[in-house]
């Protein structure tokens, strides 16, 4: 038998036998189970990559923007430019929006919620405040408002009391000088706000050396990497047990968006069809929630858009392939009955309920059927144990 004959029917031995070794492996089940193991904590690890820690680079970047915005303003205020920043608070507040899958861990450590964007916003010492300044008693900065006020003084909504009234961009010659130095100062301090936000997920190390220098200069202590915890469940130092622990964490996160969305499609009509928006009020609410839903999207898909790797859907997937297509089918679904309540705006009371009270069914089902695939996930066996606390 020639040379080339033999090897070419070893080589074609050799992988007979690594396929049905293979085949063998994946129907033994401690080796199913180590997979699925694998497979879980990679999930997380992504997820903390893609979903949150990108998301917080994008806030990060679109409240800079608007911080150069509004000290451009400040300095040298020109109508062009106040529409400038406007249009900077508006894309920041949406950013900011699509952190909402991620307000646990640090957000609640930290407090974070409340420094980015206090709700409503504390009208009354505002005033004092602007007062306060024009006397000469304080120097308004961003380390002022983060240091001697409260967080109801600063943050996204005390902002857009200074650019707006009754949901309109306010003239230029109605806003004064002592209100411009303090729109500034508010956009310095939320920009402060943001990168440590962002610092005490990734740790203060692993930001850029630019970042580092606003929180070095703004006096804000380093932080540990929040993610380090997440990604390591079990490990010394980690408030989370499991792999099972962290999950939750996440599926949490993702309910609660939920929750939070269902009173806003209620209030929607009466918010929608306010004539003279108050300063407390969403100048968007149809933009607010649909941010709002894609963040917990992002959350369930692994990541934003562009940076999706392993995710809960694939978790999901492994066991019920189904329920999974059904979960992606709901969040589309919800999205769309969510922007079409402002073309319902347009028709009859009678169909503008009708669309409402659609958005809130689709809106129960896309609930339902993540609470459904919750279980699949969170008690693999492979990523136990499913409680913090176990015997």
């Amino acid at each position: 038998m020639k040379r080339k004959t033999i090897s070419l029917i070893c080589l074609l031995t050799a992988l007979l036998i690594t396929v049905l070794a293979s085949v063998l492996a994946y129907r033994n089940p401690k080796v199913l189970q180590y997979i699925r193991a694998h497979n879980a904590q990679a999930t997380v690890s992504d997820y903390v990559d893609n979903a949150v820690l990108k998301t917080l680079e994008q806030l990060s970047a679109e409240v800079e923007q608007l911080h150069l915005a509004a000290a451009q303003l400040a300095a040298a205020p020109t109508e062009a430019k106040l529409e400038a920043t406007a249009i900077a608070w508006h894309r920041a507040h949406a950013a900011w929006n699509n952190t909402a899958a991620c307000q646990y861990g640090p957000s609640t450590q930290y407090d974070f919620h409340k420094r980015v964007a206090t709700w409503p916003f504390e009208k009354v010492l505002a005033e004092e405040l602007i007062k306060k300044a024009l006397r000469g008693e304080c120097q308004l900065d961003g380390r002022y408002l983060r240091e001697e006020e409260f967080s109801g003084l600063r943050g996204f909504y005390a902002l857009q009391y200074l650019l707006y009234r009754e949901g309109r961009l306010r003239e230029l010659s109605d806003i004064s000088p002592t209100e411009l130095v303090y729109l500034s100062a508010v956009s310095e301090a939320l920009l402060q706000d943001s990168l440590d936000f962002e610092a005490a997920w990734c740790g203060t190390e692993n930001l850029t050396e630019d970042k580092r220098a606003v929180l070095a200069n703004a006096g804000i202590a380093a932080r540990a990497a929040y993610a380090d915890e997440l990604r390591n469940p079990g490990s010394e130092g980690s408030r989370y047990a499991s792999t099972s622990i962290s999950l939750q964490e996440v599926f949490q996160d993702i309910i609660g968006v939920f929750e939070d969305l269902a009173p806003q499609i209620s209030e929607y009509p009466q918010a929608a069809s306010s004539e003279a928006t108050a300063y407390w009020d969403s100048l968007d609410p149809h933009a607010d929630m649909l941010n709002q839903l894609k963040s917990a999207e992002n959350a369930y898909l692994g990541g934003v858009e562009g940076s999706r790797e392993r995710s809960l859907s694939q978790l999901v997937a492994a066991h019920e392939p189904v329920l999974d297509r059904l979960v992606k089918i709901s969040f589309a679904h919800t999205t769309y009955r969510i922007e079409a309540l402002k073309t319902a705006q347009q028709k009859s009371e009678a169909e503008y309920d009708l669309a409402v009270r659609i958005a809130e069914a689709e809106l129960e089902k896309l609930t339902a059927r993540i609470t459904l695939a919750i279980p699949w996930v969170i008690l693999d066996p492979a990523v136990e144990p499913y409680a913090a606390y176990v015997q």
